[in-house]
């Protein structure tokens, strides 16, 4: 029988807080919302877009 050590969270369904730099929105997105960009030289990150003023956001991505 397995047994769970600690629960994680399947990727996807994580979940990312993240302020608007260019209208201080506050805001909370799952990474599946997200389009995720894997950079070999800056590392991966994620981009969405601000609901409230349509900036784009990005964020470092940990897998």
């Amino acid at each position: 029988m397995v047994e769970i050590i600690k629960r994680g969270q399947p990727k996807g369904e994580r979940v990312h807080d993240i302020t608007c730099r260019y209208c201080d929105s506050e805001l909370r997105f799952r990474e599946h919302e997200a389009k995720i960009t894997h950079d070999q030289r800056e590392g991966d990150f994620m981009t969405i877009t601000c609901p409230v003023c349509k900036g784009s956001l990005t964020k470092v991505y940990h897998p």
